[in-house]
């Protein structure tokens, strides 16, 4: 990773602003400081509210930078209009969460993010957790599309709960984040104190990977 972007020296909207669509959850993103939130294990057993099935967990996802491979403007630095999403089982209705992110970027650098996405549901017994980040950068004619990365968290990774991931099939971006459990409401952000580990997912992410995170 690279060195983090101090915040005084990027004019951009640093927050995660959730979308405002039928598909998506219309919860505000919540911020917090490094403040430790618990040890987190695998997924236990929460609320079933309607629609949700027996024995469904809620999963949030905090997602703390984006690491810039490609800013899009030939090295001069861009423009970054990112969306961050999250799905769990698609059997559950209206169970994705997207929000936006905007900031000045340049490839090589690293840029802090720091909001939340969730929650979604996921069943222990098999439910799968996909994360991804797409998008585009802002130029004088157009906007070119920036793909950012994708992860797929499953029973064998207890999906993501209680460790960092890094994101590494972006072709543009990928992103640094964990999965914590937990419903509606402010959260403090974790503690970030390991390096984080690969996240599994698409060796090549194709559109149909984007869709099935964004819609």
């Amino acid at each position: 990773m690279g060195a983090s972007e101090p915040a005084a020296d990027v004019q951009a909207e640093r927050s995660l602003v959730s979308d405002h669509d039928q598909s998506v959850s219309h919860q505000s993103v919540s911020h917090g400081s490094d403040v430790p939130a618990g040890e987190s294990s695998a997924p236990v057993d929460a609320p079933v509210g309607e629609g949700q099935p027996k024995g469904a967990a809620q999963l949030k996802v905090f997602v703390r930078e984006v690491v810039v491979h490609d800013d899009r403007g030939d090295g001069r630095g861009g423009e970054f209009d990112l969306r961050f999403g999250v799905i769990g089982d698609d059997d559950v209705p209206d169970n994705r969460f997207a929000s936006h992110w905007q900031s000045d970027v340049v490839s090589g650098q690293t840029f802090e993010v720091l909001g939340w996405l969730g929650p979604v549901t996921v069943t222990p017994a098999g439910g799968l957790l996909a994360v991804a980040c797409a998008g585009t950068a802002a130029d004088l004619l157009t906007d070119n599309p920036v793909l950012g990365g994708i992860a797929w968290l499953g029973p064998e990774e207890g999906w993501g709960v209680g460790r960092w991931w890094q994101t590494a099939n972006g072709q543009h971006c990928n992103f640094v984040f964990t999965v914590v459990r937990g419903g509606e409401g402010d959260q403090p952000a974790p503690p970030f104190l390991d390096q984080p580990a690969g996240a599994p997912g698409p060796t090549e992410p194709l559109p149909v990977d984007y869709r099935a995170v964004f819609g």
